[in-house]
């Protein structure tokens, strides 16, 4: 549509200061499934002051969560990580816990809560982790107690 917009202008010639997408990169995008054209700009200047903000409105006393689920919505976990860990979040979420494996990996400390379900198999991993889990029934409570005490 951005493309369509600029050849309607009036004046093309103005299109970068008058159209949103008009990046250089922007231009360059190939689309590589056409039944799904999609385009996405990550500016961890604006992830970093948004977290910032939050943070002002939340107070110093009042610890701030950054979802990361699914690659932190594509735009890219451990870069989304480390900024807002460094604008005011004090822990992480995620979905699984092979989406937390990378952060641990990469030198995350900070604490990393896993919101979807973990399978009872996958408790020692979540404990040498340290993350902490959503448990959602007796069986996984045993299977985390278990692990920590093997781990311990």
């Amino acid at each position: 549509m951005e493309k369509v917009t600029e050849l309607l202008m009036a004046q093309p010639e103005e299109a970068q200061e008058q159209l949103v997408r008009q990046t250089p990169g922007w231009k360059q995008i190939v689309v590589m499934r056409a039944e799904r054209p999609t385009w996405v700009e990550i500016d961890l200047s604006a992830i970093g002051n948004n977290t910032r903000r939050l943070k002002s409105l939340v107070g110093s006393r009042v610890r701030l969560l950054a979802t990361l689920k699914a690659d932190a919505y594509g735009h890219g976990a451990l870069k989304v990580a480390r900024t807002v860990l460094h604008n005011g979040a004090s822990m992480l979420g995620v979905a699984t816990v092979s989406e937390a494996a990378p952060l641990r990996k990469a030198g995350i400390s900070s604490p990393i809560l896993v919101f979807g379900y973990v399978p009872p198999w996958q408790m020692r991993e979540a404990v040498r982790l340290n993350l902490t889990v959503t448990l959602y029934a007796l069986e996984s409570v045993r299977a985390l107690s278990r692990a920590a005490l093997a781990l311990g």
